[in-house]
């Protein structure tokens, strides 16, 4: 299509809009190519955001320019402008009315905005019907305000301005009643001018006297005309494809003859086809175009190559050009038709007028002539031979000079070339290597540049020597050696053993090897006390003492990937009964009422007897003791479910086989309350008001010291104990105080340990507080035993 610069199809209009509403504005533009658009406001260019959005389709060439949402500060004048390789075009649009912004005003201030254009509306209409100088002056206003003021204030002062509901109805009433209806101007005013309907000549309508015609033709045709006439010559006539103008130019030629056009179309093409309009002023006419395509030629714009070199493995490309996108080709080696799809190395491309065939890794057969032909009757061909030839691939990184291996291990020889695609061949001692026949022990691999060949159970008799990778004349070789592998020479074999043996178990290897170590039932030995590690070149020791039951299982020896294992089982030997006094205590000490449970761990072969004594004698279960004995084959026990006082004592366990006896003894203390003081409880130093009590320690003080003692004292009268003091447990005696003179009392005293109170000890008889010096009691009733005349004998009891 002819190039073409930016022209307006429908330029913008005003537009009104309501604040907080969305508007938009549209144009329609055209060229070619399309115009870039530009909008402004005032002479601001607009930029995209959230409010402001602009969109352009270029199909069918409108461009549009949305606000939303309006605001008062919006109203301006806009700008648009058209701009491309050809040329600019400018519009302007006179911008956003926002005078309907004032219905959303608050009601405040249309109340007030109303009021104004009532007062406006009441000066343009006031008159008066006595002269009419003054009625002109109201009208418009004029005249000299001092004059007419009086005048117009009255007239405001009688009538205000009011808004008020008319009724149509009544409105055409009162006009239809001649009597109340104002009378005119013209009524009124004699020779008051009226005006009359003036009577204009009827314009001519313009038209086409010829319009155009539609035309058919084809692109060999070259060029045709379309030929209109108009009513009359015009200034003004303009062409126009599809709605969008042409201009007179190399393609198209206009020719005006007075009222006759013409539009020349030169260089047919079938894009020419299309409705064409001739305007001239407001008026047109159209007729629609059709060009029939002409057949095409089809060529080569480019040929194939007459000879193109290539290389074995690499890709091949095969291309030429056409003159036309649509021309059909079809390709043939050696005269024979290129079928892809048996052949999926081979792959047709077309790319506007490129035909290309690709051969994706080419080998030596795909040399040949290949052929790309036209395929239509004219049968235009290209040809070009391909040779093939073998690519000069090199080493990048060799194989290392020499390579050492374990006899049963794998080894990987690696190498890599410069070029992905390099065939290499492996070779052992001169003779090609086929992975094929022999799997289990060679495995080739390539990837990238890399080529390696890893072999598999290396043997060193059949595997040692020299290995060769070659790729086209280059090679790189490796000589490989093999360590023989590691064997056990002798071994372990299982062992029966009695406790308290030295064992001692050896391993020899075929070669000497720092790896080996010792395990049993699964985890690692390290030396100690009992065990010993030991490494003798090719012999591994291992050296057990005095061996015990613990030490049986499974004893295994692992170097590598070797491993050797045995049994160990341990027989138990006689042996005298054994105690590890430091696994219990020497004493036990526990609180009278709990359990005494005396468990002794022994060891011995074959059981021994069981003997408990207690203070030297024998400790008998049954006969009403709380005592029970047992024994099993790894503990002695002694059990009283509840202990008391008497529990206490020297206990012994006296253990004997017919290899030997052992005793241990055990000080079992059982903590009670302490028994009665030792008496008798005497009584001395008695006043009317205090004695002195004192008393012996008692024999039995609970298995813990005395911490004090309670003395108590009744009244013999009154026949209760209330206390009388206490004592230290360093004290046996107390002064107790506070008697009452002539009482007969009774003492007695406890003692107290940690465990709590034992029994009292009382005295054997009362004692009544007195003074020792006082006045003694009366006598007995005197009695006569014997009389004279002079003498009397008499006789009484003494007090």
């Amino acid at each position: 299509t002819e190039p073409l610069a930016p022209f307006f199809i429908e330029k913008p209009e005003n537009t009104s809009a309501k604040e907080g509403q969305s508007t938009f504005v549209e144009v329609a533009v055209d060229g070619n190519p399309f115009p870039k658009i530009t909008w402004y406001k005032g002479k601001i260019k607009i930029a995209e955001g959230v409010k402001v959005k602009t969109e352009v389709d270029t199909t069918t060439g409108i461009a549009a320019l949305l606000i939303s949402p309006c605001r008062q500060t919006d109203d301006s004048p806009y700008a648009i402008t058209l701009q491309n390789e050809h040329g600019e075009a400018p519009a302007k649009d006179d911008g956003l009315d926002f005078r309907e912004l004032l219905k959303h005003r608050d009601k405040q201030k249309k109340k007030v905005e109303e009021e104004e254009r009532e007062t406006i509306n009441l000066n343009v209409f006031v008159y008066s019907t006595n002269s009419y100088g003054s009625t002109r002056r109201a009208q418009t206003g004029g005249g000299d305000d001092n004059q007419s003021g009086s005048r117009r204030s009255s007239i405001m002062d009688d009538r205000r301005p009011s808004l008020r509901r008319v009724d149509q109805e009544n409105l055409l009433k009162v006009r239809r009643d001649s009597k109340t209806r104002r009378p005119s101007l013209a009524e009124v005013v004699p020779d008051w001018p009226t005006l009359h309907k003036v009577k204009r000549p009827e314009k001519e309508k313009e038209a086409f006297v010829e319009p155009l015609q539609d035309i058919k033709c084809k692109e060999e045709d070259g060029e045709i005309t379309f030929n209109c006439t108009f009513c009359k010559p015009s200034t003004r006539i303009r062409w126009l494809k599809n709605k969008v103008e042409i201009f007179h130019g190399l393609k198209y030629h206009f020719d005006s003859s007075g009222a006759k056009q013409k539009l020349t179309i030169y260089k047919l093409h079938s894009d020419d086809s299309g409705n064409y309009f001739c305007r001239a002023n407001d008026v047109e006419t159209s007729a629609w175009l059709e060009v029939k395509p002409a057949k095409p030629l089809y060529d080569f714009y480019k040929e194939l190559p007459a000879r193109m070199e290539v290389f074995r493995t690499k890709p091949t490309i095969l291309e030429c050009h056409v003159n036309d996108p649509n021309a059909p080709v079809k390709w043939y080696k050696n005269g024979v038709l290129i079928d892809t799809e048996k052949d999926k190395r081979m792959k047709y491309h077309q790319d506007v007028i490129r035909r290309i065939v690709r051969i994706f890794k080419t080998t030596k057969a795909d040399e040949g002539e290949y052929t790309c032909q036209i395929d239509d009757e004219r049968g235009i061909k290209t040809t070009g031979s391909v040779y093939v030839e073998e690519p000069q691939w090199r080493f990048e990184t060799k194989l290392p000079a020499t390579l050492e291996g374990d006899e049963n291990d794998k080894i990987e020889l690696e190498c890599s070339v410069q070029d992905e695609d390099a065939e290499c061949d492996w070779f052992f001692e001169g003779e090609k290597i086929l992975p094929e026949l022999y799997p289990d022990r060679y495995e080739i691999i390539s990837y990238g540049k890399v080529r390696k060949m890893v072999i598999k159970k290396l043997s060193p008799t059949e595997d040692k020597g020299r290995y060769e990778c070659k790729t086209g004349v280059m090679s790189t070789h490796c000589d490989v050696s093999i360590k023989p592998a590691l064997r056990i020479e002798k071994g372990l074999k299982d062992i029966d053993a009695f406790e308290e043996e030295d064992l001692t178990l050896e391993v020899t290897l075929s070669k000497p090897d720092l790896r080996g170590k010792w395990m049993r039932d699964g985890k690692v030995m390290y030396p100690d006390q009992k065990t010993v590690i030991l490494n003798e070149g090719n012999v591994h020791k291992l050296k057990l003492k005095s061996v015990g039951l613990k030490d049986a299982g499974e004893i295994s020896f692992q170097c590598g990937d070797l491993k050797e294992s045995c049994k160990i089982s341990v027989k138990e030997s006689e042996k005298p009964p054994r105690i590890d006094a430091t696994r219990f205590g020497k004493s036990v000490t526990i609180e009278a009422g709990r359990p005494l449970d005396l468990g002794i761990p022994y060891d011995a072969y074959p059981a021994p007897t069981m003997v408990w004594l207690k203070d030297g004698k024998p400790v008998q279960p049954g006969d009403g003791s709380s005592c029970q004995t047992s024994i099993d084959a790894k503990r002695c026990k002694l059990n009283i479910e509840k202990s008391k006082r008497d529990d206490t004592g020297q206990y012994e366990l006296i253990l004997k086989n017919a290899k030997g006896e052992v005793k241990i003894p055990i000080a079992v203390t059982v903590l009670d309350r302490p028994g009665k003081p030792e008496g008798p409880m005497k009584v001395s130093d008695v006043t009317k008001e205090s004695a002195v009590i004192s008393w012996k320690p008692p024999l039995d003080n609970g298995g813990s010291n005395i911490e004090r003692y309670i003395v108590e004292k009744q009244d013999v009268e009154r026949g209760t104990w209330g206390p009388a003091g206490e004592v230290t447990g360093d004290n046996t005696s107390l002064r107790v105080h506070k008697l009452t003179p002539g009482k007969e009392y009774l003492f007695r005293v406890r003692a107290v340990n940690k465990e709590g109170e034992g029994e009292p000890l009382e005295t054997s008889g009362t004692t009544l507080a007195r003074n020792p010096y006082d006045e003694p009691s009366a006598p007995g009733k005197p009695e006569v035993s014997d009389w004279d005349k002079d003498r009397v004998d008499l006789e009484w009891q003494a007090p």
